[in-house]
């Protein structure tokens, strides 16, 4: 149920694999919205994931309790250290290692989307994991000791006790990081160096170098040095 609020936007993402750019005369609206269609299918993507990865930690771990319920905090870590922390760290890490790198040469949709979604997973995974966990750790006393009486599976307290009880923060949370994520920039920027006009650019990276190109172009040195001794 919750994947299908941004399936849409994953079979949007598709479109990315078309060449907009072969049809005369539409080349500036294809390429934007190919790079919209491609920045709301890893948006979709990563929301999707961090959330499932976030449920399924939020489960495994709802009875924790004392010393090592505190030490889940840690999860908020990546979050903290913010986008600019992460994008030093794919460039300077993870793209020193060959095959990482020649992947990213390739400026392939698979390429940029694979690396891409691991560094916004590596914030926003964790972060989730951490706030349903402790959605998961708040359920009322009433419920849990109903299904011990009852005797529920772990399937049918999943089903009827577990999900309700993290699902619209769950729905709130996967909104909260496609958001993040349709707009991020300086993490992709430093590591991965798009280039718009190649299946590397995201939303931000367009609009930012549309912006540049919208900037008075700047006199060279030549011809300052003439306008000031001429």
């Amino acid at each position: 149920m919750l994947a299908a609020l941004f399936l849409p936007w994953v079979l949007v993402g598709s479109l990315v694999l078309a060449d907009f750019r072969a049809f005369s005369g539409l080349s500036d609206v294809a390429e934007a919205a190919a790079v919209a269609a491609r920045t709301l299918a890893i948006a979709a993507t990563t929301a999707v994931a961090s959330v499932g990865i976030g449920l399924a930690f939020a489960w495994l771990c709802r009875d924790l309790q004392g010393r090592l319920a505190e030490i889940v905090a840690i999860l908020l870590l990546p979050t903290l250290a913010g986008p600019l922390f992460w994008g030093f760290f794919g460039k300077i890490v993870i793209l020193r290692f060959d095959p990482v790198a020649q992947f990213i040469e390739d400026r392939s949709v698979a390429a940029t989307g694979l690396v891409v979604i691991a560094l916004f997973l590596l914030q926003t995974g964790t972060l989730a994991s951490y706030i349903l966990f402790v959605r998961a750790r708040s359920m009322p006393e009433q419920l849990r000791a109903y299904a011990r009486v009852a005797g529920l599976s772990s399937s049918e307290i999943a089903r009827d006790i577990f999900w309700p009880h993290c699902r619209s923060l769950a729905y709130a949370l996967a909104f909260l990081i496609f958001i993040l994520t349709a707009t991020e920039f300086a993490t992709t920027d430093l590591a991965i160096h798009p280039s718009v006009g190649t299946d590397t650019a995201l939303v931000s990276h367009w609009l930012a170098e549309t912006y540049r190109t919208l900037l008075p172009a700047e006199p060279d040195a030549a011809a300052a040095q003439i306008g000031i001794f001429g």
